[in-house]
């Protein structure tokens, strides 16, 4: 699922809509950063997103639809922000 968020967020919503899914702080797993590069605004490189969630993929990688699905839709938004860094 983190994976779907990052390259299909429809379907990624579709999904979820479908399966009532709720708590989104347990996809993760999707190391995006093997695949394309993501630079920060700060300049940093990211080495390793294998620890984001759909939250976070939304966030960084500018996904308004996605982030909006996501804050309206979860029932676990402070686990959402409980990044392992």
């Amino acid at each position: 699922m983190a994976k779907l968020a990052v390259k299909d967020e429809a379907e990624f919503i579709r999904i979820a809509k479908q399966n009532q899914l709720k708590d989104f702080s347990r996809y993760k797993g999707y190391n995006h950063a093997a695949d394309s590069v993501i630079i920060l605004e700060s300049g940093r490189r990211v080495l390793d997103t294998s620890t984001w969630n759909p939250l976070v993929f939304a966030l960084v990688l500018n996904k308004p639809v996605l982030l909006s699905f996501i804050l309206q839709n979860s029932i676990r938004i402070d686990e959402l922000f409980a990044l392992d860094l």
